[in-house]
């Protein structure tokens, strides 16, 4: 049965990815992507379930809270509620984490989301190059005016990736993986696909034309450096690909003065006035443009201030302990020292020297996941990307490898930081306060 829910867990974020459903006629109207998801569901269940760890409980607390927040103002609105965010972001954290156990399965869905980042990137090249600017799903590309005389094209994809923020957030999450499986493969021709693809995606994240997604990009890179180099190390070539940049970065990076720019500090000023009537539990999900006529530009204000200091608290939680964990494992030393080779290495049996070989591979795995997660928290930082798919996604990703780790590495302990996230959740909310005192 664990075969056969991975299976259907695979099909099930493939066709959220590519969404066939939507463009193939004779699947229009079969619901493909819930069925496939309560069949994963149902083949899980029967197996060996791992719940008690810090990633599910928050997302499992924070479903709770999302319910009651929207009870006070409608009993049925908070079960319908309740129930959407369940399937759609709760249950995948639950199966990804319990699921994918085993790196074979770990790298089967990475593979799944550079894939789907491939071949949105196609889809978006074409749909540019195309003289009406429709791709192959039959979407057109995003106009927009801003400041300059003539139109931006953006290209997108459909369903939850019709803006090209959000296909930009998938395909700078792919970056890191991609690179990963380039460093692993031994294969010459398996390497050369794999930088083809990178090549393709990168096209892809040009012709989205999107900040945020520039933003998510670089912001894994710097991190690399800071982590496995230094500072200084770090400021160096991010300093000299400034020039570089002016020259490749696509138009919108530049504009600074477009309307969602303007905008964006008194959305924030409005999600503090929703936080200080309701600081609790909130104005209740998807309640932000009930008080505001525009979203809030960024994850973090939209999550305090439509599920208050609880939800904020657990939302938190379930992206900053599947982080740090991710950070924890890839920082941990043990006995293979890479520069000796296998002869020179001192183990008692055969047995614990392959037991050392899986803990670096999964440290590879752990780093993968890390960047490509931060790519994913940097596009989110600029966005209303509070339930998005992705920032569920990842969060599973990460418990996978923690549940994985702690099964065969029993010895490895991670420290608790729910005490430092929320330290943190109340310096955010007193940062952006300031800021918009300051700005207003």
């Amino acid at each position: 049965m664990s075969r056969l829910a991975f299976f259907f867990l695979f099909a099930y974020i493939g066709v959220v990815f590519i969404r066939p459903q939507e463009f193939v006629l004779f699947l229009n109207d079969f619901p493909l992507a819930i069925t496939l998801e309560c069949l994963a569901l149902s083949c899980w269940f029967f197996n060996q379930k791992k719940l008690n760890i810090i990633e599910i409980k928050s997302v499992i607390a924070l479903n709770i809270i999302i319910g009651i927040s929207w009870i006070s103002l409608s009993m049925s609105e908070g079960i319908n509620q309740s129930l959407q965010f369940f399937f759609s972001q709760t249950l995948v954290v639950i199966l990804i984490s319990n699921v994918a156990d085993s790196i074979k399965r770990h790298h089967a869905l990475l593979i799944l989301i550079a894939l789907s980042a491939v071949i949105m990137s196609v889809h978006g090249i074409l749909q540019i190059a195309a003289d009406d600017k429709i791709g192959w799903t039959g979407i057109k590309a995003l106009s927009r005016s801003d400041s300059l005389e003539f139109p931006v094209w953006q290209a997108r994809y459909i369903g939850i990736f019709q803006d090209p923020n959000d296909m930009g957030m998938l395909l700078a999450c792919a970056i890191p993986i991609l690179f990963y499986f380039v460093a692993v493969s031994n294969s010459f021709l398996i390497r050369l696909v794999l930088i083809a693809g990178i090549l393709t995606v990168l096209q892809g994240i040009y012709v989205a034309n999107s900040r945020g997604t520039i933003v998510a990009v670089i912001a894994p890179i710097a991190l690399y450096f800071l982590i496995k180099k230094n500072m200084i190390r770090a400021i160096i070539p991010l300093a000299m690909a400034i020039p570089v940049a002016t020259l490749v970065l696509p138009s919108r990076f530049f504009i600074s003065d477009d309307e969602s720019s303007n905008d964006r500090i008194e959305a924030w000023y409005q999600g503090y006035l929703m936080f200080k009537s309701n600081p609790i539990i909130g104005v209740g999900k998807d309640n932000f443009t009930d008080h505001h006529f525009k979203t809030a530009h960024n994850s973090w204000v939209l999550a305090y201030a439509e599920l208050g200091f609880l939800g904020f608290f657990f939302w938190m939680s379930m992206i900053f302990s599947a982080l740090y964990a991710m950070y924890y494992l890839m920082s941990q030393k043990n006995t293979v020292i890479e520069k000796k080779t296998d002869l020179e290495i001192k183990i008692d049996t055969q047995k614990e020297y392959e037991r050392l070989k899986l803990f670096e591979k999964e440290k590879s795995l752990a780093a993968t996941t890390f960047f490509s997660f931060i790519a994913v928290l940097a596009s989110a930082f600029f966005l209303s990307r509070t339930y998005s798919f992705m920032l569920y996604l990842m969060p599973g990703l990460c418990a996978a490898s923690f549940i994985r780790i702690t099964r065969d590495f029993p010895e490895i302990k991670i420290p608790s930081v729910q005490s430092a996230i929320f330290i943190s959740s109340i310096a955010f909310i007193g940062l952006i306060t300031i800021i918009v005192m300051i700005k207003s």
